[in-house]
């Protein structure tokens, strides 16, 4: 399974919206943990920068995890970062993994805003890896390694765990390599009946290039905005249509709200921005509909009644079924993308 379906599953394993019949199996909600965020920046304190460079010989000004889980009663958070495979001490992950386990789970909760910097509420973590099947084993031992060697040196070390994702007939498990995330057994079903999960991220540049997994994000956008825009053109007669790229994106992406790294989501939204210009502009040329932009997207109006079915029939066409997004090429973000607007949002899924 590839880093990109270990990414959803997960995400899966604690949504809000999964019906109870449903072939997934909300371990982590219903262990108690809720989805906060995807890809949130969580820098290291510059005192912990320093030991890390004193004792360990190099420093991580921030982390990203994968996700991060948050439990809904008790002071406590989960940390989940997908690797297809396990890596070794002597790994450039390692020092990823390192970051994971020095920052105490109360230093996070500050720095997320989840309790007043004055609280005195005390917040534990755990880091946890999910791998493929047979790797959970040697992930855990590098992972208490790490630990060790912080201890060592009178750092702190958060909790760790690894899960391993196991394919059997038509059921999915997780199967972890220490007892922590699941009672009475180190294993629990997470699919019966199928394999694979609708992608609630069809596509993350920040995991490499998957030319099948940008095209299926393509036609979401694509898809969203015609339908968005054809069954709303009667409204744009009597007053001007305002089109939010936001709301687009959250009916493309239903997790876009959680998702919080900045640069795959201006990536992700300018390319939108720019390929919603390109269909309004021939939308423009060749019904005579006008369109203004707006901080939020755009602004529509059409003039006369007959326009809409020719809108309706250029929006249908080949055209516009095959005019590429052009997303941007992922940058890697740097410490402070994060927090020029106030930090993460928190989010309740």
């Amino acid at each position: 399974m590839d880093a990109l379906m270990q990414l959803n599953l997960m995400i899966w394993l604690a949504w809000s919206e999964v019906p109870p019949d449903d072939p997934v199996k909300p371990v982590f909600r219903n262990r108690g943990f809720d989805l906060f965020a995807i890809g949130p920046k969580i820098p290291i304190s510059l005192p912990k920068q320093k030991a890390m460079k004193d004792h360990l010989g190099f420093h991580k000004e921030a982390v990203a995890p994968d996700l991060l889980l948050r439990h809904r009663t008790n002071p406590e958070l989960l940390v989940l970062e997908c690797k297809e495979t396990s890596f070794d001490v002597s790994s450039s992950s390692s020092k990823q993994a390192t970051g994971y386990l020095i920052i105490s789970g109360t230093e996070m909760a500050n720095t997320l805003g989840l309790i007043p910097a004055t609280s005195l509420q005390q917040y534990e973590a755990t880091a946890c890896y999910v791998v493929n099947a047979e790797q959970e084993g040697p992930m855990f031992t590098t992972l208490g390694a790490i630990q060790a060697e912080l201890r060592k040196n009178g750092l702190h070390a958060n909790h760790a765990n690894a899960l391993g994702i196991y394919e059997e007939g038509n059921l999915v498990f997780l199967v972890e390599a220490t007892d922590g995330c699941f009672e009475k057994n180190n294993q629990v079903v997470i699919l019966e009946g199928v394999t694979s999960v609708y992608p609630l991220i069809p596509w993350d540049p920040s995991l490499g290039e998957n030319p099948e997994a940008r095209k299926d994000l393509e036609e979401r956008l694509r898809m969203v905005f015609v339908s968005h825009l054809g069954s709303h053109l009667e409204q744009a007669l009597a007053e001007p249509l305002e089109i939010s790229i936001e709301e687009l994106l959250k009916g493309a992406i239903p997790v876009w709200d959680a998702w919080q790294d900045r640069s795959t989501q201006k990536s992700v939204r300018r390319g939108a921005r720019r390929f919603m210009f390109d269909i309004l502009k021939r939308l423009d040329e060749k019904t005579g509909l006008s369109f203004e932009s707006t901080p939020a997207g755009w602004q529509i109006t059409v003039s006369h009644y007959d326009e809409i079915e020719r809108i309706r029939r250029v929006l249908t066409s080949s055209t516009v079924r095959q005019l590429p997004i052009p997303f941007e090429e992922y940058r890697k973000p740097e410490l402070w993308d994060d927090f020029d607007g106030g930090g993460v949002t928190r989010v309740n899924m």
